[in-house]
């Protein structure tokens, strides 16, 4: 279950401004120095707010909490949003002045606590950063991040965070029960080994479950030492999914973001490694954004690190046909460059391979100035049966026709593809049989046959979810 904590999004001491009246939060005085260009950042767009007095009081005792951060992150840009009780929570100034403060009369600083106060900072910071109007044609394109917009959603400090090694798990939600204890076990062997290590997941069941409840079994074991520090549990997760499902029982601290694509981004910025386990389509999707990610910014980093490990316990089969797939579409040097792959390992051979890694991975800071391609950050958007139909039939897997990352671009499109017609909009997978077509990928043999075989094999391990339409209404290889 959540727990309350008293936490602080911390940037920096010396920007902690307070008064008996007025509190400015980190979070909100990092924003303002941004639009006075303090930080030499120039391009981000000044859009100065000042948040009312009393915001604190009105949204900490507002059980309808979650409406209210929902309408002030998607709701249209009116001036004053009021909660469902019909309590003014927030107005917004366009007025030129560039402030941003939290005013309290009384209240301390964590009169909003645990993931409240974080989704509260990060909606109130979401205004000041607002995805961008449709431009060139593109549907959804929405401006490229700046560092600056990365620290701000991504500073999430905590006293428990401070020089922890952080570590983000993705992997399925359908997966055995032998699967679930390897990952445990993996997650157990490595908190005892480094003692201070934030785990980070998709918030969900599963693989996103695991590591959570075997860190807190090593930390249960090792509570009495003087030199463990109880670290954090952090969920990451996007609007969509916080709708359909509730995050699992040991999450500590809960990050919500407006869709998908920051989501993942989101997992990239916060990682020192990046662990994948078995998986179905979706975790497949995750694994090509951060090869594209990675691929794209090659060479532009001098101290770069391995930072994708797959890994799969003994006996496994899931290892075998995602490096089938990958082997299709790329060569042994580029994959090299990029993953670590892990088959029938155990948790102690692999804890001690990660000790080594990890004093170079947090060293190099390998994700700190990645480039985020603005095809990576774009969904799929589409809604309509006919304009997927044909947006699918224009894709084109080709090892020979494309460089790596565009090749890695593709797959992930069509494995996002793929999540949007199980998951989120299988009613398009249906107007389609009714009407007795399915659409073609198209490219090189060898690639469009790996593709398709391991979709196969992640329908005949169960990996989606119960009920998704079955492959063949989604997807043939091109005759």
């Amino acid at each position: 279950m959540f727990t309350s904590m008293d936490y602080e999004r911390t940037i920096s001491p010396k920007l902690h401004s307070a008064t008996r009246t007025t509190h400015y939060s980190h979070e909100m005085e990092r924003i303002v120095k941004i639009h006075e260009g303090d930080l030499g950042i120039h391009d981000v767009p000044r859009n100065p707010q000042v948040i009312e007095r009393g915001l604190r009081r009105a949204l900490a005792e507002n059980p309808q909490l979650r409406e209210v951060v929902s309408a002030i992150v998607f709701g249209d840009s009116a001036k004053e949003i009021h909660s469902a009780a019909g309590e003014p929570s927030l107005t917004v100034h366009r007025n030129g002045t560039p402030k941003i403060a939290i005013a309290s009369d009384d209240l301390k600083v964590p009169a909003i606590r645990g993931h409240i106060r974080t989704q509260l900072l990060q909606a109130l910071s979401l205004i000041a950063f607002p995805v961008s109007a449709p431009t060139n044609g593109i549907p959804h394109r929405r401006e490229l991040y700046t560092r600056a917009h990365l620290e701000r959603f991504l500073n999430v400090s905590d006293p428990r965070l401070t020089d922890s090694l952080s570590i983000v798990v993705q992997g399925g939600h359908r997966i055995s029960p032998d699967e679930y204890a390897f990952v445990a076990a993996v997650a157990q062997e490595i908190t005892r080994v480094q003692r201070n290590v934030t785990w980070i997941t998709g918030c969900g069941h599963g693989v996103m479950e695991a590591p959570f409840d075997g860190a807190n079994q090593a930390r249960k074991m090792m509570a009495q030492r003087p030199d463990i520090r109880k670290a954090v549990n952090i969920g990451v997760t996007e609007r969509g999914i916080l709708a359909k499902e509730r995050p699992n029982k040991y999450v500590d601290l809960l990050l919500t973001y407006p869709d998908i694509e920051q989501r993942m981004e989101a997992f990239i910025r916060l990682a020192d490694i990046i662990m994948v386990f078995p998986g179905g389509v979706g975790t497949a999707e995750e694994i090509m954004q951060l090869l594209g990610i990675m691929m794209f910014n090659n060479g532009k980093h001098p101290n770069h690190t391995v930072a994708m490990h797959l890994l799969e316990q003994q006996g496994g089969t899931w290892m075998s046909q995602i490096r089938t797939l990958l082997q299709a579409c790329f060569t042994a040097e580029e994959l090299k460059k990029y993953i670590n792959v892990f088959p029938d390992t155990t948790p102690t051979q692999y804890k001690r391979h990660l000790t080594e890694e990890t004093g170079r991975n947090r060293n190099s800071g390998w994700n700190s100035i990645l480039e985020i391609p603005e095809r990576m950050q774009r969904p799929i958007g589409i809604t309509d049966p006919n304009e997927f139909y044909r947006w699918m039939e224009s894709i084109r897997l080709s090892r020979g026709e494309h460089d790596p990352f565009t090749l890695a671009a593709t797959l992930r499109e069509v494995f996002s593809a793929i999540v949007e017609l199980t998951v989120k909009q299988p009613h398009i997978a249906a107007q389609w049989q009714s009407q007795g077509q399915t659409p073609a990928l198209i490219g090189d043999r060898e690639t469009v046959t790996a593709m398709m075989q391991f979709i196969d094999s992640m329908y005949a391990q169960g990996r989606l979810f119960e009920g998704c339409p079955p492959r063949e209404r989604l997807l043939r290889a091109a005759a």
